[in-house]
C-alpha cells in the first residue's frame, strides 16, 4: 500500500482547466438540488403546529432558507457526494 497515494485529490490535487471546473461546480449544484428536496420531503413529515402562532411567514421563506441551506452544505463539503460524483466523472471524462 502506497500511503502517499491516499487522499491523491485532498492533498494534491490536479491543474484545474475549465472542464474540470465547469464539471465541479455541475457536481456541486447536483448535490445541492439533491439536498434542497431532500430538505423539503423531511419537512412534509414533520407535523404542523400553532403551538408559537402562524407560521405563514415562514412557510413563506422556506424555499428560499433550504436552497440556502442546501447550497452552504455542499459547499463545506460535508456530506461528500459531489466529491464523489466529480471523482468518478473526472475519471470517466478522462478515458473518454
Amino acid at each position: 500500500m502506497n500511503i502517499a497515494s491516499i487522499g491523491h485529490n485532498k492533498f494534491h490535487p490536479e491543474p484545474e482547466n475549465q472542464d474540470n471546473n465547469e464539471l465541479r461546480k455541475a457536481c456541486q449544484d447536483f448535490e445541492a438540488i439533491l439536498l434542497q428536496k431532500m430538505l423539503i420531503e423531511m419537512r412534509k413529515a414533520v407535523p404542523k403546529s400553532d403551538l408559537f402562532g402562524s407560521r405563514t411567514e415562514e412557510e413563506a421563506w422556506q424555499d428560499m432558507i433550504d436552497a440556502e441551506l442546501s447550497t452552504s452544505i455542499t459547499q463545506t463539503r460535508s456530506l461528500g457526494l459531489a466529491e464523489l460524483l466529480y471523482t468518478q466523472l473526472s475519471g470517466w471524462q478522462k478515458k473518454h
